[in-house]
């Protein structure tokens, strides 16, 4: 089974409905920092 048709697949589903919503790939960089942003920010009591 080729990609396509495993994607057509599990797009019928409806598992995954904000898979297939969406209309641009995500910034990963954005997503990233923030996410780093507030594991230091959790981590840092522990330092102290």
């Amino acid at each position: 089974m080729d990609q396509t048709a495993e994607l057509a697949e599990l797009e019928a589903t409806g598992r995954f409905p904000l898979l297939f919503n969406a209309t641009e790939p995500p910034d990963l960089q954005a997503t990233s920092e923030f996410g780093l942003a507030r594991l230091l920010d959790g981590l840092a009591p522990l330092f102290d």
